[in-house]
């Protein structure tokens, strides 16, 4: 995944962005890991995109708050590049693409298309 996140000067077929909103949790002592969004990146990665780059941008309204990602990625073929990235809480869980199926998904969270 690094050569994915550092291959800046590589040449791609095309380039398409995804973007995801993780809410924020509860208040905490510790940090955590965002199993979630880990997952999701290594689905992606599996289906031949690479990470060129990603921004953060923190949301927060009286009522919730979030952070929203932007990560472009990049397509080395057409294929890839035609990829949809469309998933469901199974897909990720146990879709043909999952490495591990160890970590449980909010299956409330809702994909905007």
């Amino acid at each position: 995944m690094f050569k994915s996140i550092f291959c800046n000067k590589k040449t791609f077929f095309k380039k398409k962005t995804f973007t995801y909103y993780v809410p924020s949790p509860p208040l905490r002592k510790t940090g955590y890991q965002e199993r979630e969004f880990d997952s999701i990146m290594e689905y992606i990665v599996n289906l031949g995109f690479d990470i060129i780059d990603f921004k953060m941008e923190s949301h927060a309204t009286e009522g919730k708050s979030g952070l929203w990602i932007v990560c472009l990625l990049g397509a080395n073929t057409e294929a890839i590049y035609n990829t949809k990235i469309e998933f469901t809480h199974d897909d990720i869980n146990n879709g043909p693409l999952s490495t591990t199926n160890e970590i449980p998904l909010d299956p409330s969270i809702i994909h905007d298309r």
